[in-house]
């Protein structure tokens, strides 16, 4: 799915983006105070973006930003709404549709993923494990001030792949902390023209829903707490190739 799903590393984009887009942006707030920005816009053959903060130093940092917030760290929570691809199943054999987290647990097709729901891995595996890339860990793609965002999903003519897309921040063992806004977005292959595009904010205080992140987690660690519907409503902030290729 999107870069973490499937999640294959690339070096360069082949190809143009024919669907309209239009970038999106918004502010990320926490304790009645502005801590940053996210910013998405189309990239080639998928999106990219991230959120920066604007607090700390100077420069303003990561770290200040979640200090703010009374947190660890940002990561992205991302499901997949709706997809053409048929007869997924992940790297421990089980089969798994739409809805569902971006990547599955584990990952798939030879691509490792961590154990956590997050879109970006969170710790790395022992030496030596297959499909392990560092490019799509958290660390690798949390620098200065920003906390980068991409997805380059991938599928033969006649794929089409829907997304929700939240920014999470997380305490210091990785357990779910606050969501602080998000985006919906698609990607398409028409006729071997492959785009990503109809990016649209989720609006403020838009949070996953019950069947878009309790009911989806079953697989993932067990540590990592349900947020109680108090805490998502009051959030700070406001396949057949599917592949989370993060670059």
């Amino acid at each position: 799915m999107g870069s973490k799903c499937l999640r294959i590393a690339v070096l360069s984009l082949l190809g143009c983006a024919s669907m309209s887009a239009v970038p999106i942006m918004f502010d990320v707030n926490c304790a009645g105070m502005k801590v940053g920005s996210v910013s998405i816009d189309t990239s080639g053959t998928g999106i990219s973006g991230g959120f920066t903060s604007t607090i700390g130093g100077p420069p303003p940092t990561q770290a200040a930003a979640a200090a703010k917030c009374g947190e660890d760290h940002f990561n992205w929570y991302q499901i997949v709404t709706a997809t053409t691809a048929v007869g997924l199943v992940d790297n421990a054999g089980r089969p798994f549709g739409a809805p569902f987290v971006d990547p599955p647990a584990g990952g798939f097709g030879g691509q490792w993923a961590d154990n956590l729901p997050w879109y970006f891995d969170e710790y790395r595996p022992p030496a030596g494990t297959a499909g392990f890339n560092p490019n799509f860990l958290t660390s690798t793609n949390t620098v200065g001030d920003t906390l980068s965002y991409f997805d380059f999903p991938g599928g033969p003519p006649g794929t089409r792949h829907t997304f929700k897309t939240w920014l999470v921040s997380l305490n210091a063992d990785s357990s779910f902390h606050s969501f602080h806004g998000g985006f919906s977005w698609e990607w398409t292959n028409v006729a071997g023209t492959r785009s990503a595009g109809n990016i649209q904010l989720l609006g403020a205080g838009i949070v996953p829903t019950r069947a878009e992140y309790n009911d989806l987690i079953g697989n993932f660690a067990t540590k990592i707490p349900e947020p109680s519907m108090l805490s998502l409503l009051l959030a700070c902030g406001t396949l057949v190739y599917l592949m989370r290729r993060r670059l």
